[in-house]
């Protein structure tokens, strides 16, 4: 592993978001190489490397454990994720996973039972929590007095291109659709922010173009413990500009954030300090992984956890959350869980 102020050798899998969004933005940190790459296609893998300055297309993991980097990024399709982090994992590889981390509950507690093992970490790309903008909002919500409403809103029409269509984005086995898209960003916040417990959910997919039945709807309204009700919206299919909406209600105040005005409170704006790397020009995603992406490489140099990553726990909490979601809209029914009044333990303080 490397040493403070050494290069930091990332590989990446995964032609996608890993090309489109990961490989810029650890090319932006000094003394961060992109060493290999690997896709389904080798040939595509060659291709790809050739064209973004990738040493070594690989044509398997083992070759991208090989070269020894100090981070795998797992970006394939969801249904990739397991195997592929387990076998990273054993190789005492650090390793960056795509949300969902799976795609099933057990399959995710294995994982996260193998990093506990491991002389490695396992990191899940949440992120939204890394964001300027949000952890304002959790100082903000110190402010506010007692939370009772959170409503967060994301809409785009990604599933409505054609490039989008029939991909495994799109299917239920492979990918999820919207619900493991953008609700796992949504839960990660809640657990960042309140840190609560869920009593109660009610779950709502829907799928009006998609005949093989991935979400492309998806709205979920929870109940917190200490009386916080949560609405939870996102979807793919509609027109228009990409929307961002979060409000969060307490005893003494709102706080609002759209990514037209950004951050408010009590409707009036809140200044942010953003670093020099932040562009508000580009994907509020891709924003927040410029910030993520700093704090691994600077762990990795350090060889430390991330301070302030999504814990085990809340992990686990997630894809529990993720599974009751499919669960209740197929049931048509709420899903209740034994109420309790402690937080979610953080596991630095177990």
């Amino acid at each position: 592993m490397s040493d403070k102020g050494s290069t930091v050798k990332v590989c990446i899998i995964g032609g996608g978001l890993g090309i489109r969004c990961l490989l810029p933005k650890f090319r932006e940190i000094p003394g961060v190489e992109v060493v290999g790459f690997l896709t389904s296609d080798y040939n595509k893998a060659v291709k790809l490397s050739e064209n973004y300055g990738i040493a070594y297309p690989c044509h398997n993991l083992k070759e991208i454990c090989n070269l020894k980097p100090d981070l795998v990024c797992v970006a394939s399709p969801n249904k990739e994720h397991y195997w592929q982090a387990s076998a990273i994992i054993a190789k005492n590889i650090n390793v960056l996973c795509e949300k969902p981390l799976c795609l099933d509950l057990l399959d995710t507690d294995r994982l996260l039972k193998d990093a506990e093992l491991a002389d490695s970490f396992l990191y899940i790309d949440l992120e939204l929590r890394f964001n300027p903008y949000f952890q304002k909002i959790k100082e903000l919500i110190n402010t506010i007095g007692d939370v009772y409403y959170v409503d967060m809103f994301f809409q785009s029409s990604l599933y409505l291109e054609d490039k989008v269509k029939g991909t495994w984005n799109c299917t239920e086995e492979a990918g999820g659709g919207i619900r493991t898209a953008i609700l796992p960003h949504f839960l990660d916040l809640l657990f960042f922010w309140l840190n609560k417990q869920c009593c109660s959910l009610r779950g709502k997919l829907y799928s009006p173009h998609n005949k093989i039945g991935a979400s492309e709807f998806c709205n979920v309204s929870m109940y917190l413990e200490d009386n916080i009700s949560v609405n939870l919206t996102a979807t793919a299919i509609l027109e228009g500009d990409k929307e961002l909406n979060i409000i969060v209600i307490g005893e003494l105040g709102k706080i609002e954030f759209d990514l037209k005005n950004m951050l408010r409170i009590d409707g009036k704006h809140v200044s942010v300090e953003l670093p020099d790397y932040y562009s508000e020009g580009e994907s509020i995603f891709r924003s927040s992984f410029a910030c993520y992406a700093r704090k691994l490489v600077n762990a990795i140099r350090e060889r430390r956890p991330v301070e302030n990553h999504t814990t085990a726990v809340q992990i686990h909490e997630i894809h529990r959350l993720l599974e009751d979601i499919k669960f209740s809209s197929k049931c048509g029914r709420e899903i209740i869980y034994k109420q309790q009044t402690n937080k979610l333990i953080n596991e630095e303080e177990q």
